[in-house]
């Protein structure tokens, strides 16, 4: 499935200066996702934008100054798919701890759907790192990526008051552990297979082990054997302590696997950052 940006007034790049300005980033951004951001030029930006070359550096100086509003669109244009569930009465009905199972499940579906986009976070990430882009020209994408945090911090808080949430933890950073994981997996998973152990042919279940550790991590008693329930019900095996073991060798080879996988792109990820710094 292809993650597609409509020219919308309701998805557009705050701060440009015109409605061409914002036309020309929903073409480059369908571009980077059609062909990937390194394979796009300026003159093929240009073309699908209707304007001149000379038109389009007068209104961007750089591909990467367009790529960072390329990249602002598409998070908007994700958040506003979250959005429609975070408003809706199912969502609002759910404990503390449902919700945030209800977004985390929500982000690895996309995840496993817009393949293109996940290959493009990929590409961007390296960019502003080999670039040194300065954090200001981040600030709207920032925003941008982050616009949900709240959501989940208040679903943690409901959790922790209504008691579907048993163990305090410092919420910021296991957020951010578990958001990096899930990215940084999936990133794996679209660039695929590459040693001989690689078997991307259950990918969705390893996405799933991390939403269900972070789950499990924080549930009461009541909760996990809830979670365990509703896993048989879509077909899951959900092992652990609370079903009393795993299932079967292979459902622990691809808990194993999801975590290797998930630590493996949260040291990645830091060693890149770190290298630039």
């Amino acid at each position: 499935m292809d993650f597609e940006i409509p020219y919308s007034q309701n998805a557009l790049v705050d701060g440009m200066r015109d409605a061409r300005d914002n036309q020309i980033i929903a073409c480059a951004a369908n571009l980077f996702l059609q062909n990937g951001l390194e394979q796009v030029k300026m003159v093929d930006i240009a073309g699908s934008a209707g304007v001149g070359v000379a038109t389009l550096y007068r209104h961007f100086s750089t591909k990467t100054s367009i790529a960072v509003c390329a990249a602002t669109l598409m998070w908007r244009q994700f958040n506003l798919m979250i959005r429609e569930l975070v408003e809706s009465d199912a969502f609002l009905a759910c404990n503390g701890l449902s919700r945030l199972r209800f977004l985390l499940e929500e982000y690895k579906n996309a995840y496993l759907a817009y393949g293109d986009f996940v290959f493009f976070l990929d590409t961007f990430d390296h960019m502003v790192v080999n670039q040194q882009i300065r954090r200001e020209e981040l600030e709207e994408y920032g925003r941008e990526v982050d616009s949900f945090y709240l959501i989940f911090a208040d679903a943690y808080a409901l959790g922790r008051s209504d008691g579907s949430i048993l163990r305090e933890v410092e919420f910021r950073p296991f957020y951010l552990a578990l958001a990096h994981a899930l990215i940084g997996v999936a990133q794996k998973l679209r660039r695929g297979e590459i040693i001989p152990s690689d078997d991307f042919s259950n990918a969705q279940l390893e996405l799933q082990c991390i939403i269900d550790m972070a789950m499990w991590s924080l549930a009461s008693a009541d909760s996990k054997e809830e979670q365990a329930a509703n896993g048989k019900r879509r077909g899951e095996s959900y092992g652990g302590e609370a079903a009393g073991g795993w299932q079967n060798s292979e459902e622990l080879c691809h808990w194993a696997t999801g975590l290797g996988n998930a630590l493996g792109s949260c040291i990645k990820l830091a060693s890149v950052f770190l290298y630039a710094k």
